[in-house]
């Protein structure tokens, strides 16, 4: 049995997820999961590399407040 938890209400999304996770937990071997894992491998370095992106966005424009007043 495997478990898949999504945000909102997404039935299909989540039975596919619960799949995949008792496929990844089965004692058996399936062919697609050398697939599978380098599918989330490479979302998880696009994720990663668009949280680098916004963070670098982010402290581009962070205000230091204490240089506006002058006070150093």
């Amino acid at each position: 049995m495997g478990f898949g938890y999504v945000l909102g209400s997404n039935r299909k999304l989540a039975y596919n997820l619960a799949v995949i996770d008792a496929a990844f937990y089965s004692k058996q071997d399936f062919d697609k999961i050398g697939k599978w894992e380098q599918q989330i491998e490479q979302e998880a370095k696009r994720l990663n590399e668009m949280r680098l992106k916004d963070d670098t966005l982010i402290e581009r424009t962070r205000v230091a407040f204490s240089t506006m007043a002058g006070d150093e």
